[in-house]
């Protein structure tokens, strides 16, 4: 009897450590599936101040998983082209003013140029300023309030491809999820203008513009924290002293 109760209590113990093992490894397999997100579909279609545009801007936010950033694509009058915080783009170029006499990488005041910029921002005004130019250029600010900027950008490095076909500027970027502020609730593209006539000059800092948005479109949970940033160990903490 005594032996009987041994043999059952071993096949008891038994089961429940393969249970335990295949719950595991059934976690392991979920963990390994790639993250899709429903993403995000912009549309850009008038200047900052209403007006209509010519060449309407399509932009498509998505995540990537496999470098923790967000997937951004532009088009402009043309097919949509795919693919971090990514930031993949199809833009009619105007090349006024001619770019600026810098080699490629980062360009202080790259905003005095032609660029695609993004803002996303918290609802404590924090946000993160991303600038593109077409010709490997980029600018890429941390800003705690309005105009408030605790970074020049000379640090922050982004993966970026461009092509220009014809009038038709091409272009992707991976923006790291590490540069964005904590609980990230709002985005602004001129796709939120401002009302004609209300101002009589462009100010992409104006943050009563900035619309919300679900960040669980193209942030999945485990990486949103409403209360710091993410840390990513190939960038460190960006906002330190600011959350």
């Amino acid at each position: 009897m005594v032996f009987l109760l041994s043999l059952l209590a071993v096949f008891i113990l038994a089961t429940i450590s393969l249970i335990v093992a295949l719950s595991v490894e059934v976690r392991k397999r979920k963990d390994a599936l790639p993250i899709t997100l429903p993403g995000m579909n912009l549309m850009i279609n008038s200047t900052w101040n209403s007006l209509q545009v010519e060449h309407p801007t399509t932009i498509t936010l998505q995540w990537k998983e496999s470098e923790k950033a967000i997937n951004v694509k532009l088009e402009a009058g043309a097919q949509l082209y795919n693919q971090l915080f990514m930031h993949r783009y199809s833009k009619y170029l105007y090349n006024n003013p001619p770019a600026p006499n810098h080699t490629a990488g980062v360009v202080p005041k790259l905003y005095d140029y032609e660029v695609v910029e993004i803002f996303i921002a918290n609802d404590k005004n924090q946000y993160v300023e991303v600038e593109l130019g077409p010709h490997q250029q980029w600018l890429c600010l941390l800003l705690d309030g309005q105009r408030k900027s605790f970074n020049q950008g000379e640090f922050l490095q982004l993966s970026v491809w461009n092509r220009i076909d014809g009038n038709k500027w091409i272009g992707e970027a991976d923006i790291p999820l590490a540069y964005l502020p904590a609980k990230d609730t709002r985005v602004y593209e001129a796709m939120n203008p401002t009302p004609y006539g209300k101002y009589s000059s462009p100010d992409f800092h104006r943050l009563q513009y900035f619309v919300g948005f679900d960040p669980s479109l193209i942030i999945p949970d485990k990486y949103y924290d409403e209360f710091r940033p993410y840390l990513d160990s190939r960038y460190g903490d960006l906002w330190a002293g600011h959350y």
